[in-house]
Formats: structure tokens, C-alpha cells, sequence
């Protein structure tokens, strides 16, 4: 993507204190001389350093589709060797329906060598049903540098979110920008110390900009649930403005609220009769006290009707087929 100069328009739409952090608009840069980076003595004790993760999410129309096409760009800084394990291969993750090109990867060694990964040492890979796109970096060592960046193409999504910061490696400076036609207005939110600007419009595109600097790593605790603390973006579609409907506010906390109800309490003469059939089903519990019944009944239905996220079908919510195949 072709670098985008900021103007006086968009840095007008910022409130001051955003104007001044937001003075750029580049989403990607890969420098032709890549040289080491001087770590802050703040992040001494971190195995390793993200120096720069600089991310750009454009949604764009090819033919009669809207896709989106996500760029990511990462400097990590090696500090020891649980750093050296963790940055020596690389594994990026290919979204269902998406496709992922463009990589470059390299490594910057103390030396000052700079060691490229070729085309043909990047591989293919399938994990725990999720595939994967694997490469290994060589000459990674104690004060080197890894460098990667990646694009990503997948089908439209409303919800997005982006997260800075995975707990165990810091972040000196996160970049976020997203970019959408004219007539989609999205709405986005910074957690955790990422300031985010209001969208502003540029010709025929909207640009929303994310900016955080010094992210700390965040410490293990065990069985901690991270991520409501971690610094992240996360965006949505609000308004259709092509739409008949321009001025209506889209996907709130209602709608949801309508269709979760909805989901969870309308059934028809079929969904009945299979409840009824597989409550003939049910045997009388030892227990008839109220707590009795449904803890029998609940070990009667994890028994017999299997939860399994990696299983899939076009009817697996519609309680006929749950009750006929369990």
C-alpha cells in the first residue's frame, strides 16, 4: 500500500492530544537497510521486545464482493534465550476463507548481517484443525532482531479486534489504521492504554487511526483470564450510509439482545415434538428432590449428546437434528 500523507483535514478532525500522536498515516514500512534498535533499559527483564507491530485493515470491493485485506508488519528485539524459542519460528495463522501472501521475514544479527527467509523455506501447515503459514528464521540469537510482515485476505467481517499485546512480550510502539469506503462508517475503541481517533473522511475513503507506545508485558497468573486487560482495538460496523437507512445505527447491544431472545426461545411443532421425544427418553432420577432432577438431568444430556466445536453443520443449532444424531 502506497504510503498516505497525513493532511491538515485529518489531523483538524483529532481532538489536540490525538493530533499530535497521530501525525502520520503509513501503514507499512520495510526499510531497504535495516539497522538494530537501541531497548530501553525499562524492558531489561523481557525476553523479548517488540520494537515496532504496525497493522493496516482496509475493506475494499473486488467485483461484487467486500473483502478485507489486513496487513501486519513486526520488529522484535532478542534478548535471551526463551526469546531466541519463541522468535526462531514463525507460525501465522490463515483465517477460514482467507488466504495469506506477500511474507517477507528476515533477521538482523548482532553483526549486523541481515539474513533473508527465501520463498521456498515457506511452508504450509495444519494444527489442531487451523492452518497455518510456517517459516524458521536463522541466525537468531542474543541481540539480534526478527523482522516479518504478512498480508492477509479474507471475506468481510463486521467485528474486528486487534490485539497489542499477548502478556509475555512488551511493545514499544503499536501502529493501527483502518480503512474503509465512504459509505461504511465504522466505530472503534482503544482498551488499555491505545488511543484511538474518530473516523475522518478523504475522498472516497474513512481512516481511523490507533496509536500506543511502551505496552508493558503482563505477568502470569494462573488461571487469570488477560485479555479484558490487554491493550487492544476493537471495531464494527455502525452505519450503512448507501443504505435507506443511512441515519440508523447498526449491530447494537439491542439487536443483539432481540436475537439472543429470539435464539434461545422461539420454537416450532418440530422442535416440540423431538424435545418430547427425547424426554420420553429420560429416566426417572433416584434423587426427585428439585436438585435431584436436574443434576440427572444434566449428566443424562452430556451422556448422550456430544459438544464437539470441531464438528460442523449447516443444521447443527436446529434441535431435530441435535435429538437424531446426539
Amino acid at each position: 500500500m502506497n504510503r498516505i500523507l497525513c493532511t491538515l483535514a485529518l489531523s483538524a478532525a483529532f481532538s489536540p492530544v490525538l493530533a499530535q500522536q497521530y501525525d502520520y498515516i503509513s501503514p507499512i514500512s520495510w526499510s531497504a537497510s535495516p539497522v538494530l534498535h537501541k531497548i530501553p533499559s525499562s524492558f531489561g527483564e523481557a525476553s523479548a521486545l517488540t520494537v515496532l507491530d504496525e497493522r493496516s485493515v482496509e475493506y475494499k470491493k473486488e467485483g461484487q464482493d467486500l473483502m478485507v485485506t489486513q496487513t501486519i508488519h513486526k520488529i522484535v528485539h532478542i534478548k535471551d534465550d526463551k526469546g531466541i524459542e519463541m522468535f526462531n519460528k514463525m507460525y501465522l495463522p490463515v483465517h477460514e476463507g482467507g488466504t495469506v501472501g506477500d511474507i517477507k521475514a528476515r533477521t538482523i544479527t548482532t553483526a549486523g548481517k541481515v539474513i533473508d527467509v527465501t520463498p521456498d523455506k515457506i511452508k504450509s501447515t495444519e494444527e489442531d484443525g487451523s492452518q497455518y503459514r510456517q517459516f524458521a528464521l536463522d541466525g537468531v540469537e542474543k541481540g539480534a532482531e526478527v523482522e516479518y510482515s504478512y498480508t492477509e485476505k479474507r471475506p468481510f467481517y463486521l467485528f474486528g479486534s486487534e490485539f497489542f499485546q499477548n502478556g509475555a512480550v512488551p511493545c514499544l510502539e503499536a501502529r493501527f489504521l483502518l480503512i474503509t469506503p465512504a459509505h461504511l462508517r465504522f466505530s472503534a475503541k482503544g482498551y488499555n492504554g491505545i488511543n484511538v481517533s474518530s473516523d475522518s473522511l478523504i475522498g472516497d475513503q474513512r481512516i481511523i487511526v490507533g496509536q500506543a507506545s511502551n505496552i508493558k508485558d503482563l505477568p502470569d497468573e494462573k488461571y487469570a483470564f488477560k485479555d479484558q486487560y490487554m491493550a487492544r482495538i476493537d471495531f464494527k460496523l455502525s452505519y450503512n450510509l448507501s443504505g435507506n437507512e443511512a441515519g440508523v445505527r447498526m449491530y447494537t447491544w439491542k439487536d443483539l439482545g432481540k436475537r439472543a431472545y429470539s435464539f434461545y426461545t422461539d420454537r416450532n411443532e418440530k422442535d416440540d415434538k423431538a424435545l418430547n421425544t427425547f424426554a420420553g427418553l429420560l429416566p426417572v432420577p433416584v434423587d426427585t428432590s428439585l436438585a435431584g432432577r436436574i443434576a440427572s438431568l444434566e449428566d443424562y444430556i452430556k451422556s448422550h449428546i456430544d459438544i464437539d466445536k470441531k464438528l460442523t453443520s449447516e443444521s447443527g443449532d436446529q434441535i431435530p437434528q441435535i435429538v437424531t444424531t446426539k
